[in-house]
């Protein structure tokens, strides 16, 4: 997956709540940033990558700046799972720990992430797909279908689709993986020059857009 980061200068509104003797009064504080990624609420936290590819945690009840991490570039999107925090960028996939930011395991195969309980499924931008323990980053297994692919993980299988739309001499190929062992289940090529522009699977069926290439 390609995650476009974007250069927005954003005011975060946090509401904080002030005590007193005769009254309570509410009201909010901000703070002015940068953004290059999504912002991710996690564990009375407020979590978003700076211009500079920072990572930044801020108080969501104060807003005072908890950690800035500087260890590598954070831009991208982040996702909450429950091994860690997903950064998603168009260069890679990493897992890092969600006290200190760390990076617990990496991987350049950045394209089409899904995640399908404890595994990670993506490939790169030459057609290697591969499935990784989404706590530790260990290789389950690898799939290549040269080209670039669509991908979805569904009711314990894989569906890898290659349109192959700007791939001349390339044909269009749907191919069915086991997610367990990442065995090929079904491959099929449309014939007469058919062109399948996408896929879809629900878990049961596929289906493909069907037409010419003119």
């Amino acid at each position: 997956m390609r995650s476009p980061a974007s250069r927005l200068l954003l005011t975060i509104l946090l509401p904080f709540t002030l005590g007193c003797s005769a009254l309570r009064c509410s009201g909010y504080t901000y703070v002015q940033a940068g953004v290059e990624s999504n912002f991710l609420i996690d564990d009375g936290r407020v979590l978003f990558a700076q211009a500079d590819g920072s990572l930044t945690a801020l108080s969501l009840k104060s807003g005072d700046v908890l950690i800035r991490a500087r260890g590598r570039n954070y831009s991208g999107a982040l996702r909450r799972t429950p091994q860690g925090i997903l950064l998603l960028n168009d260069r890679t996939i990493a897992l890092l720990n969600p006290a200190d930011f760390s990076t617990v395991w990496e991987t350049p195969a950045h394209c089409a992430p899904n995640i399908a309980g404890d595994a990670l499924i993506s490939c790169d931008e030459k057609g290697l797909v591969q499935c990784r323990n989404l706590g530790d980053g260990h290789l389950r297994w690898s799939y290549e279908l040269p080209g670039i692919l669509e991908i979805i993980a569904e009711s314990g299988r894989v569906l890898v689709h290659r349109a192959a739309t700007y791939e001349r001499g390339t044909l269009p190929t749907t191919a069915l993986l086991d997610l367990e062992k990442g065995t090929e289940l079904f491959r099929q090529t449309p014939t007469n020059g058919l062109h399948q522009a996408a896929a879809f699977f629900d878990g049961t069926n596929i289906y493909v857009e069907t037409g010419s290439f003119d």
